[in-house]
């Protein structure tokens, strides 16, 4: 019993003297890469924002940065389009299992469902998968007048069969939720169950994600292909190391390779600033020549994945939270953030 305080000195000894390093130590920032005082700035950058709700930065499989500054890490939330890219991997894995083939149509699943005009039964699945479908649409620079129409009609699948068509299909590139929404029908058809149900089955259950997540359904039992999963900052972080892993999680395959690489190979030029190419429902473009690519929602929910740095970095974002700012300001903070400045700070 009298050796127990000079156990107790030696046990106070050791934790002072390994908490006190050297001013030369490297901290965990340093040690996998990052200029550590640019990647304050990057934090506090973040934080300053307002809008900004999260910012998580794993890189080499260590978490550098977790910082909530509106946000809680257990709490769901609508990640707007970054849907398309979870909507993407549990079709990947339908696609790998055999249900799906990508050259397979529109006509192949829905011709005896839906009236199907001559143009339209021809566009394959990964015309809708790559946003080269050929319908008219922009969510853009006229959102409301393609949107309100779509999302406030009797039948949410045939509205979207029936947009103009005014491309050739796998020629242009035109960011449309509705041909996500395509997608799950045909996914539903397909398979003989929705996305969540798979889902749980095959990607959130293997992968432990939240208990919490949400995904609605329109008014015919199709679950939103390309909006309205809700999840944690976690569960999108999950999908990120998911991806920049090849498709394997904790040693277990999710999803093939082969489906993670066509998904962020860049299949068309986009013409927009928020990425140069798009893939299988995921963004890209490059920082100092070197590819990233990105699930990327409204208001600034993203997924960055960094194959060359062994990087994911997840933001969830809110204008609201800042009397007077815009989606797009709120967009454009967040995402200069991490281009600019997470990236900014790699070595």
């Amino acid at each position: 019993m009298k050796s127990a305080p000079l156990i107790l000195l030696f046990v106070s000894v050791f934790f002072i003297s390994s908490c006190n390093k050297s001013d030369d130590s490297p901290t965990l920032a340093e040690s996998h890469g990052f200029n550590h005082a640019l990647l304050d700035n990057a934090i506090e950058a973040g934080r300053a924002d307002g809008g900004m709700k999260c910012l998580i930065i794993n890189k080499d499989g260590v978490d550098i940065v977790e910082e909530y500054f509106n946000d809680h890490p257990d709490s769901t939330y609508h990640v707007r389009s970054v849907t398309k890219s979870f909507m993407s991997a549990i079709f990947g894995i339908a696609v790998d299992q055999g249900y799906i083939s990508l050259d397979e149509t529109i006509e192949d699943y829905l011709d005896q469902d839906y009236v199907l005009r001559e143009e339209v039964k021809g566009i394959t699945i990964e015309d809708l998968l790559t946003m080269t479908a050929g319908f008219e649409w922009d969510e853009f620079t006229n959102f409301t007048d393609y949107w309100n129409p779509w999302a406030t009609s009797d039948d949410l699948i045939q509205h979207s069969l029936d947009l103009n068509f005014i491309n050739i299909p796998g020629q242009v590139f035109t960011y449309n939720t509705a041909v996500s929404h395509i997608l799950s029908a045909i996914f539903t058809k397909a398979t003989g169950q929705d996305l969540v149900e798979f889902g749980n089955t095959y990607l959130f259950g293997p992968m432990d994600m939240s208990d919490n997540i949400e995904w609605w359904a329109d008014d015919d039992g199709f679950v939103y292909g390309g909006v309205m999963l809700h999840v944690t900052p976690g569960d999108m972080l999950k999908l990120g190391l998911l991806y920049l892993h090849n498709g394997m999680y904790n040693g277990t395959r999710i999803v093939s390779e082969e489906w993670v690489e066509a998904s962020h190979f860049p299949h068309i030029v986009t013409g927009h600033n928020l990425g140069s190419h798009y893939g299988y429902q995921w963004w890209m473009d490059t920082f100092r020549g070197q590819h990233y690519y990105f699930a990327n929602g409204y208001r600034g929910q993203f997924i960055f994945v960094f194959p060359d740095y062994d990087l994911v970095v997840v933001t969830r974002s809110d204008n609201t939270l800042v009397p007077g700012r815009s989606s797009n300001q709120q967009w454009s903070n967040t995402s200069s953030i991490i281009v600019n400045q997470v990236f900014g700070a790699l070595n």
